[in-house]
């Protein structure tokens, strides 16, 4: 072969690549677009974008191409391209510290280029303040918590977000906070708890002291003013306390494993007023000394790890409380035997059936179950025990804390009748005290297979139209006793109309209502269902099924 014809070659060989690579150029697509901030309107520089995609094969039976993924920085104008994409459905997001992502993943087809793309980053929200005595003048070192207001299974908690320590000014800023509800809370002077061994524990030279404090005022959740968080907003929640003369409780802990950290509480109702207080507890000998207490009655809860605990009432008057003797005790086994009034009939067994769901009355019953469970009521130190299974409908809960409970009976398929422990039914009011070392009455659950059912649907034009594309929530209320109390259902309005249901109801007549705002629906506290009005009535009957149609929103 020539050099000519070697050389032709390698030229028909280069414009075939060539058309290629311009085939390929012109098939594939580009992105690009910029990130701004949803506030401002501001370009973000340095956000995270990324692109990914999980494309189908193209041809039946052929394996999944691998997943597709890039990302690149925002420069500092808030720009960012992507080129030499195929046309395909991709997700894109974006991502910045100090800023929520929520609304910036989009789904998007690209089937030619799009180069103006627009991302959304939400700033989050800041929330500062300044800390004063009743004389205007700065207190210095005060903690400050943020919680966040929480509702769980109708019970309105709070978790702590943030703690800070004022200044020398008496200033605290915090920020970070995502959209939502927040309170702010002067809890007690920077401390904490202090293990020694030896004779000396710290002193502090502290001679006034103020009640915890809530921004508002209040002394209590229940009176706090809300901090509502919006994207990027900044929140100023100054605190003004009332000081006192400051006491001290020294005392002694009995059953105390030397050398293991201790966690105290000083609660006022339900409210701990010195959980941030400076405490000392000798490692050896269990003494304890908490400092930096004003006048009041109390309840002194100590635990030891998850296996010991404690609550003790004191009353701190004038002066100084010694002497005190906090006994810990360990938790104790309640039992309890669940029976079903109506078992199904009997179904032929085969010799491996022997002795696992014919005895187990947990898993025996196919399609019904019924799971007693134990919550702390109160929003101290919040324990729960789900119950552990056994033989022929017996059941326990091990090594219960002394405290108060709330006792639930969650059923699939159908409901409980009773909850008797001795001669009370906790159906009817479930909440039972446990004492230290002492086991309530053995729990006798009675239960029944089957019940009622609802059909409901939100009539979205009578609620009006702000409602469409919301999550509703549907609350219903046993009209009667023992019931098991209220149960939360929901609704996505977005189908038209929203549908929702609830299946192995006890026959009886209820209410239902219907919540734009599930953040508000706090079902266990009977002064919330107090004030509920407007009710849409249902009856429900035994193995019968009601349709019902709600045209009003709570807002």
């Amino acid at each position: 072969m020539t050099v000519a014809r070697r050389a032709l070659g390698w030229f028909l060989v280069l414009l075939v690549a060539a058309g290629a690579a311009a085939q390929d150029a012109r098939d594939s697509v580009s992105l690009a677009g910029v990130v701004v901030n949803s506030v401002t309107g501001e370009a973000v520089p340095r956000a995270l974008v990324e692109i990914w995609n999980y494309p189908t094969p193209k041809a039946t039976g052929a394996p999944p191409p691998a997943p597709f993924h890039s990302s690149a920085f925002t420069d500092a104008a808030g720009t960012f391209r992507f080129d030499g994409l195929e046309k395909s459905t991709y997700t894109i997001s974006a991502r910045k510290p100090e800023f929520t992502n929520s609304g910036a993943v989009k789904p998007v087809k690209l089937t030619a280029s799009a180069i103006d793309m627009n991302l959304r980053l939400a700033p989050l929200g800041v929330i500062q303040g300044k800390v004063t005595d009743g004389d205007g003048q700065p207190m210095r070192g005060v903690t400050v918590l943020v919680l966040n207001s929480l509702i769980l299974d109708g019970t309105r908690t709070v978790s702590q977000a943030r703690s800070v320590t004022t200044d020398d000014r008496g200033m605290y800023r915090t920020w970070n906070f995502m959209p939502g509800r927040y309170y702010v809370k002067a809890s007690g002077k920077s401390g904490g708890t202090y293990l020694y061994a030896g004779d000396n524990g710290p002193v502090y030279s502290s001679f006034e002291i103020f009640a915890p404090t809530y921004y508002g005022g209040s002394a209590s959740l229940a009176g706090a003013t809300a901090i509502e968080i919006q994207a990027g907003s900044e929140a100023r929640a100054d605190i003004e306390l009332k000081l006192a003369p400051a006491h001290r409780i020294r005392g002694s802990l009995e059953n105390f494993v030397p050398r293991r950290l201790v966690k105290f509480e000083l609660l006022n109702g339900e409210e701990d007023v010195a959980s941030a207080s400076r405490v000392s507890v000798n490692g050896d000998t269990g003494r304890f000394e908490i400092q930096d207490v004003a006048a009041g009655s109390y309840t002194l809860r100590a635990a030891q790890g998850d296996d010991t605990v404690s609550e003790t009432p004191v009353t701190v008057g004038g002066a100084d409380v010694n002497g005190l003797v906090v006994r810990l005790a360990g938790g104790v086994e309640w039992t309890g035997q669940a029976r079903v009034l109506n078992p199904a009939p009997a179904s032929p067994k085969s010799d491996d059936d022997e002795g696992d769901a014919e005895n187990n009355r947990f898993a025996g019953e196919t399609g019904f179950s019924c799971s007693p469970m134990l919550s702390s009521a109160g929003l101290a130190m919040r324990q729960t025990y789900p119950a552990e299974e056994g033989q022929d409908g017996q059941f326990r809960f091990a090594r219960v804390l002394p405290g108060r409970y709330r006792l639930a009976v969650n059923c699939f398929g159908g409901y409980a009748v009773s909850a008797m422990a001795g001669s009370r039914d906790l159906l009817a009011d479930p909440f039972i005290t446990i004492e230290p070392g002492v086991a309530p009455p053995p729990l006798e659950i009675a239960e029944h297979r089957g019940g009622g059912t609802i059909q409901g649907k939100i009539d979205m034009q009578a609620a009006g139209e702000g409602e469409v594309g919301k999550l509703i929530g549907v609350l219903l209320v046993p009209q009667f006793v023992p019931s098991g109390g209220p149960q939360m259902g929901s609704a996505f309005t977005g189908a038209m109309p929203a549908q929702f249901g609830f299946t192995g109801l006890p026959p009886g007549d209820y209410l239902l209502f219907a919540f734009g705002k599930l953040e508000d629906v706090e079902f266990r506290n009977p002064e919330f269902l107090r004030g509920l009005s407007n009710g849409t009535a249902v009856h429900v009957q035994e193995n019968g099924t009601a349709q019902v149609t709600i045209s009003a929103v709570v807002k």
